[in-house]
């Protein structure tokens, strides 16, 4: 197998430096924990690409190599990460993730925290989030029953002042540790792949300090 640099891990621990960074007092903390929300949300596209691309680089007979294929063709058809995640597990496991389970739960919030974070209309911007939410921000009820938000009133009221807390950055990386870890507990074990799926799961876990 060629050399390669798993970047996902560098996403990674950019992400948890964020958060680290978002755990002190002021605006600049707010903004450190939107930065480790996007960079562990985009650590998980990252980690399953490059998961695949190093699965193309074994027998092609193996549950591995199907995963890697699956993963490109999902990728060319634009699927969705929850597919990619889910077709993933299923492909390695034969099972797929519990949708009401952990750590898929938090995944799916994750994934609606990055996509309205992204898509956020200006006008939200000094909504009364005291109100109930709208259709689109149903999730950040359930972020505040973890304790993860932050509340404000008045001019300050707003999603993104809501949700730039150290918690919501510790969660976030949390979740994405979860999913990484999800995947490459499922990866083929020592005795099927000797020479490939151990420093493919020693690799990866090594990168994200799992």
């Amino acid at each position: 197998m060629p050399a390669w640099f798993i970047n996902s891990g560098g996403l990674y621990r950019r992400a948890r430096e964020a958060a680290t960074r978002a755990s002190l007092a002021g605006l600049k903390a707010q903004n450190e924990a939107l930065v480790a929300v996007v960079f562990a949300f985009i650590t998980l596209e990252a980690f399953i690409n490059e998961l695949a691309d190093f699965a193309t680089e074994t027998p092609p007979d193996s549950s591995l190599a199907a995963f890697g294929s699956l993963i490109k063709d999902l990728n060319d058809s634009r699927a969705s990460i929850s597919t990619r995640f889910q077709s993933a597990r299923w492909i390695l496991s034969k099972e797929p993730f519990d949708e009401g389970g952990q750590p898929y739960q938090d995944f799916q919030l994750l994934i609606k925290l990055r996509n309205t974070i992204i898509h956020l209309p200006a006008e939200r911007a000094t909504a009364d989030l005291t109100e109930p939410p709208t259709d689109s921000l149903n999730f950040l009820e359930t972020l505040r029953q973890k304790g993860l938000t932050r509340e404000h009133h008045g001019a300050a009221a707003s999603f993104l002042a809501e949700i730039s807390t150290p918690e919501i950055a510790s969660w976030a990386c949390d979740t994405t540790a979860a999913m990484v870890r999800s995947i490459l507990e499922v990866l083929p074990a020592p005795g099927d792949l000797p020479d490939v799926s151990v420093p493919i799961r020693f690799l990866f876990a090594k990168e994200f300090g799992l």
